[in-house]
This record gives C-alpha cells, structure tokens and sequence, in this order.
C-alpha cells in the first residue's frame, strides 16, 4: 500500500469512528430527556405533592406522598398508611374515602386546611433528603 492510501485508509477510519461515536452520544442525550419529562409529567399529575413534608410546627409529624398514590403520615404516637388523590380543578387533596382538604402548594411548602377554616392552615415543608 502506498503511503497516501494508508493516510486515507487512516483518515476515512478516523473519520467513520468519530461518526458513530456521535450517534450512540446523541441517542443517550435524547433517553435522558424524554426521563425527565416523565418525571415533571408525574410530578404535574400527582398536583406536585410527590415526597416527603414535614410539618413545621412538629418535625416529628412527617406526610410522604408516593407516586402509587399511597402515602403515609407519621408521627410519634403513630403510623397511618392511605391513599390519597387530588382533585386540580378545587385544588384539594383526598386522604383514603373521607378526608378531602384545600391545599397550597410553593417549591418547597405546602399548606393544608385541615378543617375547612381559612385561618387555620397547617404548613409543611419539603424535606431536603433524598
């Protein structure tokens, strides 16, 4: 073989590996977004409850919020294991059959009205652990 062909054997090799290199890089890119999105999909669908709260005012008293829609209330006395759903249109947060509730919700709290008197909201925070 002559040296300019083994330079564009070289080169063209070179050329179809950095080609392929970039195709597998963008396919993985693209799984990594459409995860995402399915992940901010689940948390709209879910009213953005999705994790653990803690209540401000009693750390010991924490809700988690599961994406099976089975949450659980925690506190020093005990354990309770519901369902809950939400219904987005009034903004409210059923627990098992019978309790459904008015709540807030920012970034990092949520406010629950738990006896359907404006005055009285119970304010959790979002816990920082993963």
């Amino acid at each position: 073989m002559k040296r300019s062909q083994s330079t564009t054997a070289i080169f063209t090799i070179l050329i179809l590996a950095i080609l392929f290199t970039s195709f597998t890089n963008n396919s993985v890119a693209l799984g990594n977004q459409f995860n995402h999105k399915e992940a901010l999909d689940d948390q709209t669908s879910h009213g953005g409850l999705l994790g653990t709260w803690i209540k401000k005012d009693d750390p010991e008293t924490v809700l988690t919020f599961k994406s099976d829609f089975t949450m659980t209330e925690t506190s020093k006395e005990k354990t309770n294991q519901n369902t809950w759903s939400v219904k987005d249109k009034k903004r409210e947060v059923c627990i098992g059959n019978s309790r459904c509730m008015y709540y807030e919700k920012t970034e990092l709290s949520l406010f629950l009205n738990i006896n359907n008197d404006e005055d009285n909201m119970v304010e959790y925070y979002k816990s920082s652990k993963k």
